[in-house]
């Protein structure tokens, strides 16, 4: 099963719509077939994001989002790394995770943050790339729920 950090970008684009590739990596999520981690620092940012007013998401809606994140995803403490390969150092918090999750990809729609395309064996991808690596992208059209 594959190990997966979702960065922020990609968790509101798959709750702004009901349609597209960064919710089926979402719901990929849900229906167990990847696990996903996460470290304090990203559910505290999924959230400060998930509240900005022109997102126009509700508290209620907020709360259901973080609480569905928190019940799929395994919680843990990143490994601090050294500031190399990174732009936006506030997305440092996404390859620390990674790396102390081992996972196998980090999902981002903002690949200009990173420098490398790969990270010892974690993938940098978009939601589409990770849905072919699932065999799944062909599906993205028709996927509504």
């Amino acid at each position: 099963m594959y190990r997966i950090v979702i960065d922020t970008n990609v968790i509101v684009s798959a709750h702004l719509t009901r349609l597209g590739f960064p919710r089926m990596a979402f719901k990929s999520v849900l229906r167990g077939n990847v696990e996903l981690y996460v470290t304090e620092a990203i559910l505290d940012e999924y959230e400060t994001v998930l509240r900005k007013p022109k997102l126009k998401f509700s508290s209620s809606d907020i709360q259901a989002i973080i609480s569905s994140i928190k019940k799929h995803a395994k919680l843990i403490k990143p490994q601090r790394l050294k500031d190399d390969g990174i732009k936006d150092l506030t997305d440092k918090k996404f390859l620390e995770c990674a790396v102390a999750a081992e996972a196998d990809f980090i999902v981002t729609g903002d690949k200009k943050a990173f420098e490398f395309k790969q990270y010892e064996n974690i993938k940098l991808v978009n939601a589409t790339q990770f849905l072919g690596e699932l065999g799944l992208a062909h599906f993205s059209k028709f996927s509504n729920d």
